[in-house]
């Protein structure tokens, strides 16, 4: 079987999850191929994957409208940390 010729592959994700939870595997087995790729991730996904966001907010310990970028560059912080 013919090799096919190297690729180059761009992943654009909405956040990390979306480029790379979703396509990880994927894009592995291409780096691994030696083919190139690129990820473009257009937000650190801190507003819709914090869960301590997402839990003061079920729960009311913080209204919509006052999450700022302040707050969610703090919730982005500590999901850096836990890392």
């Amino acid at each position: 079987m013919e090799t096919p010729g190297k690729l180059s592959i761009l992943v654009v994700g909405g956040h990390p999850a979306d480029a790379f939870d979703c396509a990880g595997g994927t894009l592995a087995h291409h780096v691994e191929r030696s083919d190139r790729v690129t990820a473009a991730v257009l937000t650190h996904g801190a507003r819709s994957h914090s869960m301590g966001l997402i839990d003061d907010l079920r729960d009311g310990r913080i209204e919509p409208e006052l999450v700022t970028d302040d707050v969610i560059s703090e919730h982005a912080q500590v999901k850096r940390v836990m890392k």
